[in-house]
């Protein structure tokens, strides 16, 4: 079966409804909650600069080259750009999970269930805190 018609079969309008309406709650909580989001600039270029010499972050560039690539690019702050990054990929984390639940036979219904579960499991609900 070709893997763009699987993933657009898969994905439903209400999974993108879900998944936006889940999204848009875990940035509200980040936004009215003491987070990351409230340090200013200079705390984030030395979160930048953390990411790119620290080992553990160096070995693995991707967030960091691609919101460093994207605050290079739009002239936003690193900040910024690296919210907006990881928010998108969040959104689109549930179309992706949307697929894997159909494979495993799950409804609609219950694929809903399984992306606010894991949207709301501490690790990702909280990971800018």
């Amino acid at each position: 079966m070709d893997i763009t018609r699987y993933f657009r079969s898969a994905v439903s309008a209400r999974v993108l409804i879900w998944t936006m309406a889940f999204v848009s709650i875990i940035l509200l909580i980040h936004i009215f909650a003491p987070s990351m989001m409230h340090m200013d600039e200079g705390q984030w270029d030395d979160i930048q600069t953390f990411h790119q010499t620290f080992e553990a972050f160096r070995v693995r560039p991707l967030v960091t080259n691609l919101a460093t690539g994207l605050q290079e690019t739009s002239g936003m702050s690193f900040k910024h750009s690296f919210f907006i990054l990881q928010f998108t990929l969040l959104f689109l984390l549930g179309p992706a999970l949307a697929a894997w639940y159909k494979a495993l036979g799950f409804s609609i219904s219950e694929s809903i269930a399984g992306i606010a579960m894991f949207f709301f499991s501490l690790p990702v609900a909280m990971a800018f805190f």
